[in-house]
């Protein structure tokens, strides 16, 4: 399993830890559900810290690629595949 796949599935286990723990702790107080919900939230907590995380450094990744790839001066084409034109012109003085 990769670390991007384990983050998402760290934070739901964390939610679901913690609501059954208080769900649980409500008809029985015990110092164990108290314990898992805590654990459950910092499972949440921190997978959801990480996955931001992780985002926020893909999307700094994917920024940098874009601003070297108009750098370069790439030619992006909006209304299909680009296709080039043939330069004909020719150059006039108009004096």
């Amino acid at each position: 399993m990769e670390y991007r796949e384990l983050l998402p599935i760290l934070t739901i286990v964390g939610m679901i830890a913690t609501v059954l723990s208080f769900l649980v702790y409500v008809f029985v107080p015990s110092g164990v559900f108290i314990g898992t919900f805590i654990i459950g939230m910092v499972l949440m907590v921190g997978g959801y810290t990480l996955s931001a995380l992780s985002s926020r450094k893909i999307e700094k990744e994917l920024a940098s690629r874009e601003e070297a790839a108009m750098d370069r001066g790439c030619i992006i084409s909006l209304d299909g595949p680009y296709q080039p034109v043939g330069d004909d012109a020719t150059i006039e003085v108009l004096e």
